[in-house]
């Protein structure tokens, strides 16, 4: 929703003059905490302990305040449509309840202020809430209830408010309340109105008589700001929604075309304005075009609205409009009209990139439903994007929804044919629509899935032995039903060779699951024994297992698919004992070191077959990942010259190894951490850009970020000279914003430390 930018100073109430300083700086720092920094949980704490000590009623009045403000930026921060609308009729709730304990008059203001802009909120949320078809007759008369509470509080607040400042006398005060109380209590009181009337059938009276009132406000404010100014060309916007919810759609279209075709003056006006100010009349362009779109298509004109939304579509592409929610969906009505036509992948690309551009949004959950409804609507021969087709199916399987989960495996593996991308898609395609079948105890169909998944795709890395396992184990339980059936026996059989021949039956294969076992169960041992010294009984426990570990990896010989990652992880026994044992890191180096240098480049060693040449690859990139990582725990524990190996050994890795994505961000991070201790903070700085470069996990960045501030603010902390030293400070509170922002469970000391920097 675009911001009413003649209105947002007034949408932060400033402090109670009867409150104490000290109350007043409290509130101040949770709306802050909430507004300027999202920590909405550390608000809300702020404000219930300042409620504790509060001595006053002003001070206990003006602390509800903030927190009914919390309360609403926090619904208003909510992306998911039921949580939102929730969350707003809980804020309007409190605003309702903050009023009905007679709070002094500048309070009462405020709140009366507030409560206006969180009905205006509640309304457009309850229009979209209404809108869907899923609501039972229980949650709409719950809706409605606590809708009217909030819409009566509401326009008796703005009926105040606007009828106190009518009372001022000329001067200062009433110019500076203008817009501060009156022109946004007028806005609000007209769309409660307006949203008040939504709650009633068409063409009822009650909605009769609401909507009137909200277009005679409508125009009345119109006149007040300006027609040509973007509040006036929001309430002409408005005014047309209103007569379409009467049902009076040649007044609402003469009302959409004047803000569609002259929200922008003109080239002139282009370039004097300001950007803020083209975007908010961008913005309103674009809801005033999504409402006509959809009022037309309402009324069945299907030819005017499609043309409607390819003419937006072409205008914001033209002049590089940045668009807003009600831009994203006009782009969604468009692609429902290209798939209506049967151009589906043109509609699929459309809902494809709504979603790929809102991936945080509910607008994702709008894009997905309409691609998921034009992929489906689609004949075999329709031109899609099979990369679209195989992401919707797996998004499916990922969302439980199964049924249309093989609906678009069966679709994407029809269209796939012997097209370049079959081996890319084939193996786990069948694997995700034979699960799925599964799922839906559809077993018979599941094994055939597998079956052809393994028989179709037997050289893909990483779906190949699950389709053959998967096959085995539902052909055995098939077998085991009737063991006299021919049939079934060859089944069965057929499904044991493909399991043998993925290379997961053989007699080596059953030693190295038994030694990696031990070793998974040495790994948890160290966890419970860390921090412990060599000689506790927990130290001793996992030494012991990473000892019985070891003695079965060293029983892989050469020759066997998987002596490599023996070697390897024989090497990271050794490395996972360097906490207790002080010789362990340099066994483990020189492990890596005949793997990485002397075996892999002898070319006898050259893996013959697609399944040997993809465990290379994984086990040389974590080889070569962990002798870097070694020589890190070599330089924490005090051989500073290890900080240069670490340097020289991951330089470069991910270009030896661009898919090992996971080893390739730490590395980075490892070299970092480098850089840093040998004093180089320009590099290390250089380091964190290259890896914002690649877009990581949010997990890397946090980790990144906070090495770079706990540097910064170190050094600010040692510096004298208080130029340089809020310089450091500058820079180390942008680090720490950005780790707080990519954790969920950012630390209150790390959110503390930020917070008093900022403010």
């Amino acid at each position: 929703m675009p911001a009413l930018l003649l209105l947002t100073a007034l949408l932060i109430p400033q402090e109670g003059q009867e409150a104490n300083s000290a109350t007043r700086d409290e509130a101040t720092f949770a709306q802050a905490l909430a507004t300027d920094l999202g920590f909405d949980d550390w608000a809300e704490k702020v404000v219930n302990d300042a409620l504790k000590k509060a001595s006053s009623p002003s001070d206990r009045g003006l602390l509800l305040l903030a927190r009914c403000d919390v309360r609403k930026f926090i619904a208003q921060r909510a992306t998911d449509p039921s949580s939102r609308l929730a969350a707003l009729g809980a804020a309007g709730e409190a605003y309702t309840d903050f009023l009905a304990t007679q709070p002094s008059p500048n309070l009462a203001n405020k709140a009366h202020t507030n409560l206006a802009e969180v009905a205006f909120q509640y309304g457009r949320a309850l229009q979209a809430r209404l809108d869907e078809t899923d609501i039972g007759p229980e949650e709409q008369a719950a809706m409605v209830t606590t809708a009217e509470t909030i819409f009566e509080s509401a326009i008796r607040g703005a009926n105040s408010m606007i009828n106190w400042w009518n009372a001022l006398p000329p001067g200062d005060e009433r110019e500076g309340a203008r817009f501060t109380v009156y022109y946004p209590n007028e806005f609000y009181r007209s769309l409660t109105f307006y949203y008040w009337g939504l709650l009633y059938p068409s063409e009822s009276l009650e909605r009769d008589q609401y909507t009137n009132r909200a277009l005679e406000y409508l125009a009345d404010f119109a006149l007040l700001v300006g027609e040509n100014s973007y509040a006036g060309m929001l309430a002409y916007k408005h005014m047309a929604d209103a007569y379409a919810a009467r049902s009076e759609t040649e007044d609402a279209e003469i009302f959409y075309v004047h803000v569609i075709e002259n929200a922008i003056p003109g080239d002139s006006f282009l370039q004097n304005a300001s950007v803020a100010e083209i975007d908010s009349r961008h913005g309103v362009i674009q809801e005033a075009t999504l409402s006509f779109v959809q009022m037309l298509k309402n009324e069945g004109r299907t030819g005017p609205a499609e043309a409607k939304a390819l003419e937006f579509h072409d205008w914001a592409e033209t002049e590089g409009v940045v668009l807003k929610p009600s831009g994203f969906r006009i782009l969604l009505e468009l692609a429902d009209q290209r798939a209506d036509q049967g151009n589906y992948g043109a509609a699929i690309d459309l809902a494809e990139r709504v979603a790929r551009e809102n991936p945080q949004s509910s607008l994702r959950l709008e894009a997905n439903a309409v691609m998921s409804s034009a992929i489906a609507a689609a004949p075999p021969d329709a031109d899609i994007n099979l990369d679209i087709l195989y992401g919707s199916a797996e998004g499916a399987f990922f969302r439980k929804n199964y049924k249309q989960s093989i609906e678009g495996f069966l679709l994407l593996l029809g269209r796939m044919g012997t097209t370049a991308q079959a081996d890319e898609f084939g193996g786990s395609s069948y694997y995700y629509l034979g699960r799925s079948w599964y799922f839906l105890d559809r077993k018979l169909e599941s094994s055939v899935a597998h079956q052809a998944g393994y028989e179709l795709f037997p050289t893909d890395e990483e779906f190949a032995n699950q389709n053959a396992r998967a096959w085995r184990i539902l052909a055995e339980q098939f077998r085991n039903t009737d063991p006299n059936d021919t049939f079934l026996g060859n089944f069965y059989d057929q499904a044991i060779n493909a399991e043998t021949a993925s290379g997961s039956t053989t007699p080596d294969a059953a030693i190295f699951r038994s030694a990696k076992s031990h070793y998974d169960r040495a790994k948890d041992l160290a966890r419970a024994a860390r921090g412990m010294n060599a000689l506790s009984k927990e130290a001793k426990l996992a030494l012991g297992a990473f000892d019985q570990a070891a003695l079965s990896f060293r029983k892989i010989e050469k020759g066997s698919r998987h002596f490599e990652e023996s070697q390897v992880k024989l090497a990271l026994c050794e490395y996972n004992r360097m906490e207790w044992d002080t010789g362990a890191g340099n066994r483990a180096l020189e492990l890596l070191d005949e793997y990485l240098d002397i075996y892999l480049p002898n070319p006898e060693h050259t893996p013959i077959d697609a399944k040997g040449r993809k465990i290379r690859k994984d086990v040389s990139a974590q080889a070569d990942y962990y002798r870097g990582n070694i020589w890190r725990r070599l330089a924490i524990g005090g051989n500073l010259g290890a900080w240069e190996k670490v340097l020289a050994h991951l330089e470069g890795y991910l270009s030896r190894h661009p898919e090992q994505t996971e080893y390739g961000f730490s590395s980075l991070v490892l070299r970092m951490e480098a850089f840093l201790a040998q004093g180089n903070s320009l590099d290390a700085v250089n380091q964190y850009e290259e890896l914002l470069a690649y877009n990581p996990k949010a997990k890397w960045i946090n980790r990144a970020s906070y090495i770079l501030f706990s540097d910064f603010h170190n050094r600010a902390l040692e510096a004298e000279d208080l130029s340089l030293r809020k310089s450091l400070l500058t820079e180390a509170v942008d680090y720490l914003e950005t780790s707080n922002q990519t954790t969920d469970s950012a630390k209150w000391p790390n959110i503390q430390t930020e917070a008093r920097i900022r403010l």
